[in-house]
C-alpha cells in the first residue's frame, strides 16, 4: 500500500484534485500532456478576478498554492504509458518529452525575439502568435519556457542548424542535448482521471461560414476575447481590424431540446 495517488490531467479539476489529495497528507502526483498546467483555462486562471482572486501584480493563487506544497509532484509534457495492478497497488510508467529550456530561464523574452519561427498560440484560440520557444501566457506554471520541438527548425540530437536562441539566452537555459524523453516509474495507490474537455472540430463549422472571414469566430474564440487576460484585453473587437462591432450575430448549431 501506497500514499501516492496519479492524477492524469493538470486542467481545473485536476489541480483541485491534487490539492485536495495532498492537504489529506497523500503524495500528489500530476501528469500533464501540456507545457503548462491548467488545461483549456490555463490562460483564464491567470486573470486577477479568476480561481482564488488576487491583486494585480500578485501571483496566480493556485500557481503558488502547488508551487509550495511539497507533496505535490507536477510533471508536464508527460503522457500516462503504462499501468499495472489492482486499486491500492499500481505500477504506473509514465514518459516525458524533453522541455529544452532549463529551469534557469529568466523569461527574459530575447529568445522570443531571435527565434524565426511564428505558430497561432493555442492558449489564445489561435488569435494571436507565438515563437517555436514560448512561454503561452504572461504566468505560468512551471515558470520556464518550452521549445515546441515539432515546429523549431531544429531535430536533436544531431540536426541542429539554428542556434539563434542559444546564442542570445543569457542565463544558459536553453540545451538541445536534453535526453528527448525520460521514463519516471511510480508505485500509486489510486489514480484519478481528470483529462478535461476537447473544443469541437472547427472544420464541421464550414457550411456556417467558419474560416471565410476572420470575425466568424468559434464560441471558444469569442470567450477568449472576452477574457481580461486575453489577447484583446476583454473586449470584443473584430480580429480583422480590431474595431468594435455594430451588432452581433450568435448562431447556435444543434441546440439541445
Amino acid at each position: 500500500m501506497t500514499d501516492s495517488i496519479l492524477i492524469v490531467g493538470a486542467g481545473v479539476a485536476g489541480l483541485h484534485a491534487a490539492m485536495e489529495c495532498a492537504n489529506a497528507g497523500a503524495h500528489a502526483i500530476v501528469v500533464e500532456q501540456g507545457p503548462v498546467v491548467g488545461g483549456k483555462l490555463a490562460a483564464t486562471m491567470t486573470n486577477a478576478t479568476a480561481i482564488g482572486g488576487r491583486s494585480e501584480g500578485d501571483s496566480v493563487p493556485m500557481f503558488a498554492a502547488l508551487a509550495d506544497n511539497e507533496n505535490i509532484e507536477i510533471i508536464t509534457l508527460a503522457n500516462l504509458e503504462d499501468i499495472e495492478g489492482r486499486p491500492g497497488s499500481f505500477a504506473v510508467s509514465i514518459r516525458e518529452r524533453a522541455r529544452f529550456v532549463t529551469d534557469a530561464c529568466t523569461r527574459c523574452k530575447l529568445c522570443r525575439a531571435a527565434c524565426p519561427v511564428v505558430r497561432p498560440n493555442e492558449f489564445d484560440a489561435g488569435l494571436t502568435y507565438r515563437k517555436a520557444i514560448y512561454a503561452p501566457m504572461a504566468e505560468t506554471l512551471p515558470g520556464e519556457w518550452v521549445i515546441d520541438i515539432q515546429s523549431c527548425l531544429n531535430t536533436p540530437p544531431n540536426y541542429l542548424p539554428c542556434n539563434r536562441c542559444v546564442d542570445v539566452c543569457d542565463d544558459d537555459a536553453i540545451h538541445f542535448d536534453m535526453a528527448l524523453d525520460t521514463v519516471h516509474r511510480h508505485a500509486v495507490g489510486a489514480v484519478i482521471l481528470a483529462p478535461g474537455f476537447r473544443i469541437a472540430d472547427n472544420t464541421s463549422f464550414g457550411e456556417l461560414g467558419y474560416g471565410s472571414h476572420p470575425d466568424i469566430l468559434m464560441s471558444a474564440e469569442l470567450q477568449r476575447l472576452l477574457e481580461s487576460p486575453g489577447p484583446t484585453g476583454g473586449y470584443a473587437s473584430k480580429p480583422s481590424n480590431e474595431n468594435y462591432p455594430d451588432s452581433v450575430l450568435l448562431v447556435l448549431d444543434d441546440v439541445s431540446p
